[in-house]
């Protein structure tokens, strides 16, 4: 039992100056029991399910400590004591919501299209489809409610969390955007010294203006880059010709993102 010592005064009447020591008893504090865990993460559901022992656990704490950036969960990944699939597992469950292996089959190209990709891919984060009045989120970090709220108010509706591994999210990403580098690089490798030449200033039919237009690489490039601008909810399209580069960057969310661009030969 816990005890405290309180210090009463004597009295006025005995002349003694000296104070008297009083015992008085407290309810004991609360200990946790012997062997109890501190763990209370879903490093928890791992030793439920066997999956992880204590040791293990104390090991990737010590590990963490120094690098306080990962979780408990991504250091045991790290250390190969489980599998990125397993650690999302128990993530999913402690958090109580569904797991998936995603792929683009799943994921309807319409709802893919309501935010920018390179936000997508910087918050790891991708739209599959619409339930109802909601739509279907795949998240890999469940416990980021900043990044959850800015969800909801982008796509202004409500949302349904599934958690998928983010190398399944970045991969879905990739193949549902076209690969936009593979596609420059496909309209630029036409591109020759030859492209843009002078035309007869004579008037020309219109149709056969655009034919010339269509087949111009470097017309092609231009609508490549309005079109992708466009899908990813940019506001303006930045063309920098400098002595030994052409930059191209795109404003989205009040952020420049640098663009793949053509040789300036």
């Amino acid at each position: 039992m816990a005890r405290a010592t309180h210090l009463k005064k004597g009295s006025a009447k005995s002349g003694v100056g000296a104070a008297s020591a009083e015992q008085v008893e407290f309810a004991e504090l609360w200990r946790p029991d012997e062997g109890s865990t501190p763990h209370r993460g879903p490093e928890c559901v791992l030793l439920e399910h066997g999956q992880v022992t204590p040791e293990q656990l104390e090991k990737a704490t010590e590990k963490q400590r120094d690098r306080p950036h990962l979780s408990l969960l991504e250091v045991l990944v790290e250390s190969r004591e489980i599998d990125a699939t397993v650690a999302m597992q128990a993530l999913a469950e402690y958090f109580k919501l569904p797991f998936m292996r995603l792929s683009s089959a799943d994921v309807d190209a319409k709802v893919f299209a309501f935010l920018p990709v390179n936000y997508l891919r910087a918050k790891q984060v991708i739209p599959i489809r619409r339930e109802e009045e909601s739509i279907v989120i795949g998240i890999s970090d469940p416990a980021d409610i900043f990044l959850i709220d800015d969800l909801k108010r982008r796509l202004r509706c409500g949302i349904q969390l599934v958690l998928a591994l983010p190398s399944d999210i970045i991969q879905t990403i990739d193949e549902l955007s076209s690969s936009p580098i593979q596609q420059v690089e496909d309209i630029i490798k036409d591109i020759s010294e030859d492209a843009v030449k002078i035309i007869d200033t004579k008037t020309e039919e219109i149709s056969d203006l655009e034919k010339i237009a269509g087949e111009s690489p470097v017309i092609r490039y231009v609508n490549y880059l309005i079109s992708a601008a466009v899908k990813d909810g940019a506001s303006d399209i930045h063309i920098e010709p400098t002595e030994n580069r052409l930059r191209v960057r795109c404003r989205i969310d009040g952020i420049l993102f640098e663009q793949q661009a053509p040789p300036l030969q």
